[in-house]
């Protein structure tokens, strides 16, 4: 079963000599199939958070857990791996490579990590066909509209089946349409085996939430 278990969570830095607390205490779980929305303001700790649940910053006290694995006690070859096979990340600014194809964005990740050209450009005709986009995967991002870049920025993500789908301000880029199909998107990504966390500002993510967290509300307690 994929349970998140957030445990007295704390991030801290220093700007300017003085101690900075994104996170500060943060204690959440999720259980396994849960749409969960991280929403606060900016400078609340949300991409913070994503970034502990992605492996990509240690925090300064407290533990994440995923299923059996300590996300915060993984070093090495086995943090690799979380971030290659566990979680897939959401970037706010798309992060595609405008010289490759939408096909090629999608299947990239997995290409890098050994998989068969061949097997890979299958698995991503098949990730870009879930976000409606598979008529579109010759085209390079230039061609492609800012809704349309999103959704090949979910299918890279989804490409590798991760159990741990995060999205950073999905919506903060997209017209009001687009963001209605990103939050219908992130909705349905959501299945038993994945939790889905999505660190917003966006209103609309809160009548298809299962669970919210206020990172800034937690700190503030």
């Amino acid at each position: 079963m994929a349970e998140l278990v957030v445990d007295d969570l704390t991030v801290e830095y220093h700007d300017a000599g003085q101690p900075v607390r994104p996170l500060d205490g943060l204690t959440f779980s999720a259980r396994d199939g849960e749409l969960v929305v991280v929403k606060a303001p900016s400078g609340g700790g949300k991409t913070t958070l994503l970034c502990v649940l992605a492996g990509l910053l240690s925090p300064t006290k407290g533990s994440v857990s995923f299923g059996s694995t300590i996300i915060t006690g993984l070093s090495g070859r086995d943090l690799l791996e979380h971030r290659r096979r566990t979680a897939g990340m959401v970037f706010q600014s798309f992060n595609l490579i405008a010289s490759l194809s939408a096909v090629e964005n999608v299947s990239a990740p997995l290409v890098l990590t050994g998989t068969p050209a061949r097997t890979a450009r299958s698995r991503a005709l098949a990730a870009l066909g879930q976000v409606g986009l598979d008529d579109r995967a010759s085209f390079r991002p230039g061609r492609l509209s800012g809704g349309q870049q999103q959704r090949v920025a979910f299918a890279r993500a989804l490409v590798r089946e991760p159990a741990l789908l995060l999205a950073d301000e999905p919506t903060a880029h997209l017209d009001a349409p687009n963001a209605r199909t990103a939050v219908k998107l992130l909705r349905e990504f959501v299945r038993p085996g994945r939790v889905v966390v999505v660190a917003t500002h966006d209103d609309r993510f809160l009548e298809v939430a299962d669970r919210l967290v206020d990172p800034s509300s937690a700190r503030a307690a």
